[in-house]
């Protein structure tokens, strides 16, 4: 199947290439200018139905991704989080045995993740971050972040996505990461 890149963006042809995806570029005539005064996400996918429309025979247009498939994701991720809140609820007392209160590290994290069946790819699409960065997160990979203000961010969008205590989950992992820094500066 032919890939076509129906915009003249040099990040979107980056990105592909960075893949490894074979595509041509076929940027549409289109004027993008939003006249009609839709809203954001209107707008996002009324370009990307006029940009579709540039494409050659069997060809598949990528012009981003649209409102339906967003919400899509976020339906699948509900449903998920859901359908296994006894089962959470039951590793959360698991973890309480003897008293101790939960921390959020990157095993638990990890752990909660699976037992709702999510993958790393689920979740990637959901949180728009890279799945490298939350596997980093996962294994306490720390070294993959650039700055604590990072590493916030996405250990935000991931707790949240996952229907997790934001604050707690910050917290925790936030402790971990600086325990981390420590012991390497020794």
């Amino acid at each position: 199947m032919e890939i076509i890149l129906a915009s003249k963006s040099p990040r979107r042809r980056k990105i592909f290439s960075e893949l490894g995806y074979h595509f041509n570029i076929y940027p549409s005539d289109i004027d993008e200018e939003n006249k009609n005064k839709l809203l954001p996400d209107d707008y996002v996918r009324d370009i990307s139905e006029k940009k579709a429309k540039v494409s050659k025979n069997e060809a598949q247009v990528v012009a981003g991704q649209t409102l339906k498939e967003r919400q899509d994701y976020y339906l699948k991720l509900s449903a998920k989080n859901e359908h296994t809140k006894d089962s959470i609820q039951e590793f959360y007392n698991t973890l309480k045995t003897g008293g101790s209160e939960i921390t959020y590290n990157g095993a638990v994290l990890q752990q909660i993740r699976k037992m709702k069946s999510i993958s790393i790819n689920e979740l990637a699409q959901i949180t728009c971050i890279r799945g490298a960065y939350l596997k980093a997160i996962e294994e306490e990979d720390f070294s993959k972040f650039t700055s604590e203000i990072y590493l916030k961010g996405y250990l935000l969008c991931y707790a949240e996505s996952m229907n997790l205590p934001t604050e707690k989950v910050l917290d925790d992992y936030i402790r971990v990461y600086k325990n981390s820094a420590r012991s390497e500066n020794g």
